[in-house]
């Protein structure tokens, strides 16, 4: 019997289990690889020669992987190949282009565990003080964190933006790849370049066992919060919200992550607790015995906010203490869809349908570091909880950076005009539910 093909931009899919799939082929035999051939800009083909099953794809529901779909082929196969190579981490010793047939050189996967030298060496400052002042942000930990190399040579057409747009894509997109991008400040793509083309893509990667119990962390805080949400108010993670249950769920992780979780700001720090290379991650807002940045509150509170399928997008942009502040700082919040009228993967183009909220700024302490006012409360505060007109009018306020091909929302420029502040006073203490 004949089997049913398609090609599309150079890749050829087949029907596996009722869906299009990408179709895999053999270097050796009977075996598949880890990428199929593509082409890439300018014509050449390439595959990855590693031995490898084929990988699930949970992605294609969310923002940044759509944004790909739309671009075309190219940043599709990035994101693919970028998700692949943080999933698998240090399984495999060598990655092996080939491009047109000829073979390239090896890239070893484990970059090693002096994570200072790696980030030195992808900024191009290797001299003792840049080692010395990577050395106190990136201490090694090599039984946890290892320097990942990711091959990118056969992107080599693709534009700085585009590349440096998927990479943070596919990290905002999977919080429990729990792959870590050095520091990029300037927006400096944190990719080495040889002769004017890409060859390596460097970045921090949990080990194995580390990984595993990272993620362990991440699930077990995300089964804590579905388990209260289903006895508060009988609501299924997974299942088709209204916009009245949206706003009870939505408030039920935003203050269980204001009172088990520590940021920048909080006496915690006195306690030993510092902030480090993982502070912007899920994890870190997650664990109570870590400290947790902007980056780190909004991939958490994505994190679980997607999981009772809410659409939940990772916003990039600035935040301005007051109106003489003419430089704004770098900061992260989230944005929500609170339309009812999409199901989960179908996302609005109208501002109307969106709101923000921004956890790390309604911790009671960091509002008081950095709005200058003790905050009204020293538990938890709602000033920046679906109040899109405090968010973006009233200082300190934020201000989206719609420049960027990530961290923006499906409307453009306009920013949300979703206001569901809430005028409550009610918090629920996780100890009394237990």
């Amino acid at each position: 019997m004949a089997v049913l093909k398609l090609k599309q931009g150079g890749i050829w899919y087949k029907i596996v289990a009722g869906k299009w799939t990408p179709e895999l082929f053999s270097v050796q035999e009977g075996k598949p690889c880890v990428s199929i051939s593509t082409e890439v800009v300018g014509g050449a083909r390439w595959q990855q020669k590693e031995l490898s099953l084929p990988m699930d794809e949970p992605y294609l529901k969310e923002w940044g992987w759509q944004r790909c779909v739309a671009e075309g082929m190219d940043s599709m196969e990035l994101y693919r190949w970028l998700y692949r190579c943080a999933k698998e981490g240090f399984t495999v010793d060598y990655r092996t282009i080939m491009m047109d047939g000829v073979e390239q050189e090896p890239v070893a996967v484990d970059g090693g565990t002096d994570l200072a030298f790696a980030i030195a060496r992808a900024y191009g400052d290797t001299s003792a003080g840049s080692l010395e002042w990577f050395g106190k942000q990136y201490p090694s930990d090599p039984e946890n964190f290892r320097v990942m190399n990711i091959p990118l040579m056969q992107f080599e057409g693709l534009s700085e933006e585009t590349l440096l747009n998927v990479i943070y894509r596919v990290k905002e997109d999977n919080p429990e790849l729990c792959f870590l991008l050095f520091p990029s400040d300037s927006q400096a793509l944190p990719v080495l370049e040889e002769n004017g083309s890409y060859k390596t893509l460097y970045c921090i990667a949990p080990t194995g066992k580390k990984r595993k119990e990272m993620v362990d962390v991440m699930r077990k805080a995300r089964a804590y919060v579905h388990d209260k949400v289903y006895h508060l108010y009988g609501i299924e993670a997974g299942k088709p919200l209204s916009v009245e249950q949206k706003k009870k769920v939505l408030k039920i992780i935003h203050d269980w992550m204001i009172l088990h979780g520590w940021s920048s700001e909080t006496e915690s720090n006195g306690s030993g607790l510092e902030v480090n290379y993982l502070s912007n991650t899920a994890y870190a807002a997650l664990d109570p015995g870590r400290i947790a940045l902007c980056g780190g509150y909004t991939q958490a509170f994505n994190y679980m906010a997607r999981s009772f399928s809410i659409h939940a997008i990772y916003m990039s942009g600035y935040a301005y203490r007051n109106a003489s502040q003419i430089d704004g700082d770098g900061h992260t919040w989230c944005a929500v869809q609170m339309s009812d009228s999409y199901e989960y993967g179908t996302y609005s183009q109208e501002p109307q349908d969106w709101s923000c909220i921004d956890v790390y700024w309604d911790e009671p302490a960091h509002e008081a570091a950095y709005g200058g006012a003790a905050p009204v409360r020293d538990d938890v505060i709602w000033r920046y909880f679906l109040d899109v007109d405090t968010i973006f009018q009233s200082y300190p306020r934020h201000e989206i950076d719609s420049s960027k091909g990530y961290g923006t929302l499906p409307c453009g420029d306009a920013e949300p005009t979703a206001n569901y502040k809430y005028e409550g006073n009610s918090l629920y203490r996780w100890e009394e539910l237990e």
